[in-house]
């Protein structure tokens, strides 16, 4: 599976909210990062390329590829 993209949505582990990736980036303080926003547009704001996992496996933190966790669903 491809890595981490522009236009992903991802699902939060521990609340359920969801994000969209709008660009890949590097944080001054991070390093590799995406700036995430929320589905609305709003709260925008950088995280680590590590905390977005796209792989589908079952994750108590970061965030979860939406379109990995509804193929592995049907």
């Amino acid at each position: 599976m491809a890595g981490v993209q522009p236009g992903q949505t991802y699902i939060n582990n521990k609340s359920g909210g969801t994000v969209r990736v709008v660009r890949i980036g590097r944080s001054y303080y991070l390093g590799p990062s995406a700036w995430i926003e929320g589905l609305d547009g709003k709260r925008g704001r950088w995280k680590t390329l590590a905390a977005l996992h796209t792989d589908g496996k079952p994750r108590k933190s970061g965030y979860s590829l939406k379109a990995a966790l509804t193929s592995e669903e049907s």
